[in-house]
């Protein structure tokens, strides 16, 4: 896989990254930043051709030597794409929501990939949003938690809500 990366200089200037190892190709895939292990995280998506296949893997690519890692988990979440992934800087990991799975049902689920161990488990909650794609989520730090946004549905009706999750409950955030 080919990354182009913008070195800091007085003119922009892209370049490829040579990796010897590399995901497959995909599209609806999440990457996010992981500040712990100062590495780049991709997760899941998909491909259509030949076949529609969708991917439950975790990538790791290091800043440092430009190479991809695979991570393999003893549990990982249901392959997927078109899900959102969001940083949560309280307990240190990567939060999963939503996208749609292999057998084209949408998803509704939360996962959380410790990156301290590199493991998956699943967060339960109670009252969840409705399966969606196509939505975005973001981490709220002044009241500590994680926000679904948007989206639209398995019968491709456009959702403009905002859900949040406090896993635990959050404290009420520090007064000045």
């Amino acid at each position: 896989m080919l990354i182009g990366v913008l070195p800091a200089s007085t003119e922009p200037l892209w370049r490829e990254v040579e990796t010897k190892e590399a995901p497959p190709p995909r599209i609806h895939f999440t990457s996010t930043w992981d500040p712990v292990k100062r590495r780049f995280l991709m997760i899941g998506g998909g491909v259509s051709i030949p076949a529609l296949t969708y991917f439950s893997d975790v990538w790791s690519f290091d800043v440092k030597t430009d190479q991809w890692r695979e991570i393999v988990s003893v549990q990982t979440p249901p392959a997927r794409a078109g899900h959102t992934t969001t940083w949560d800087p309280i307990k240190e990991r990567l939060l999963v929501f939503g996208g749609r799975g292999t057998d084209r049902i949408l998803h509704n689920d939360t996962w959380a990939f410790d990156v301290k161990t590199d493991q998956w488990h699943k967060v339960e909650g109670k009252n969840q949003p409705l399966p969606r794609t196509h939505h975005t989520t973001t981490w709220d730090p002044i009241k500590r938690r994680f926000l679904v946004v948007g989206g639209r549905s398995g019968n491709d009706t456009y959702l403009p809500e905002t859900w949040a999750l406090e896993d635990p409950p959050a404290a009420a955030p520090p007064t000045k």
